[in-house]
């Protein structure tokens, strides 16, 4: 299972940001500028909250509040931190 046994609690939304922000950092793995401006980008809208574009259309389209909308962006971030294995180490 990609996301141990807790999966089964969580959101579908926070199960889509971490394979989302998986397949993220795997395209921006070999590019450590890129990593940050990722980065800095998330970690920005995450502290304006409904100040940010972003986190205003996200809660527009998902029909959801500032801190679901958030906690997504949240998640992405430390997700797209983490370092992941490759399928081929195992």
């Amino acid at each position: 299972d990609l996301f141990g046994d807790d999966s089964r609690e969580l959101p579908l939304e926070i199960i889509s940001a971490i394979v989302i922000a998986r397949e993220i950092s795997k395209m921006v793995a070999a590019n450590d500028s890129l990593k940050h401006r990722l980065q800095g980008i998330l970690t920005r809208h995450i502290e304006q909250q409904e100040k940010s574009a972003l986190v205003r259309n996200m809660v527009n389209e998902s029909e959801t509040d500032v801190e679901q909308v958030v906690a997504i962006l949240e998640v992405m971030l430390v997700q797209m931190l983490k370092p992941w294995p490759d399928k081929q180490d195992g």
